[in-house]
């Protein structure tokens, strides 16, 4: 990707799907760290309602790259990065949110000073008394973001312990396995009595790992779990 590829519009927005799907998770960084990274976010958002898994989720790792590299230069920049997310989980946005939640763990993941900001805010989305997110789409894409913030920083995961454990009641595989690496990631004590209730579940699942996709089972990431 050049620097004539990307003037914007649907050019930017070819060569940055093409980027996605073709590149490394390095390659990838290297390349957007050589152009404005302001003009990359709309188009980064963009993918996240793209068709296929690859390029919505690989979005959601560029981006973090992105506005972790905007934090670094200019603070201000990320937050107006992380707003714009959280504005597309707001009922007053006329929006859905696809993606956001992923996005926003990827971001604190990444950069200790804006999960220091805003780790309570991707934490209430599980919370009932918080800014819980109804559709169910959406509640994995929490648990999802979670999920990395947590491989990064557990103590940050810590208010969301008891809202992500209720999930491994859920009758859908992904939230279940999903509260299940939560829980082996943040340390969580208190589910491993039903992790073992679980550690016979064959229901697939498919993760994704930082650019990759891997098939794995409730069941799985249940023992994963007791081994700890």
């Amino acid at each position: 990707m050049t620097d004539s590829d990307i003037p914007g519009g649907r050019e930017i927005k070819r060569a940055l799907r093409t980027l996605l799907l073709e590149g490394t998770a390095e390659s990838v960084r290297e390349e957007l760290l050589c152009h404005p990274l302001r003009r990359l976010v709309s188009p980064l958002i963009g993918m996240f309602c793209d068709r296929q898994d690859d390029v919505r989720w690989r979005a959601v790792t560029a981006l973090g790259m992105v506005t972790d590299a905007l934090a670094r230069e200019n603070m201000e920049e990320a937050r107006v990065v992380m707003r714009r997310l959280m504005w597309t989980l707001n009922d007053e946005s006329g929006g859905i949110g696809w993606g956001a939640p992923e996005a926003m763990g990827e971001i604190t993941a990444v950069n200790s000073l804006l999960a220091g900001e805003y780790h309570r805010i991707l934490c209430s989305y599980v919370s009932e008394e918080g800014n819980f997110l109804e559709h169910e789409i959406l509640q994995r894409g929490a648990l999802w973001g979670l999920c990395r913030l947590a491989e990064a920083d557990p103590e940050k995961v810590t208010p969301a312990l008891p809202d992500v454990r209720s999930h491994l009641r859920s009758t859908d595989p992904v939230k279940q396995g999903l509260a299940l690496l939560f829980a082996a990631r943040a340390g969580d004590e208190a589910a491993r009595p039903q992790a073992q209730a679980l550690t016979g579940s064959t229901h697939p699942f498919t993760l994704y790992t930082g650019w990759e996709f891997t098939p794995t089972t409730v069941g799985d990431q249940a023992r994963k779990l007791l081994d700890a």
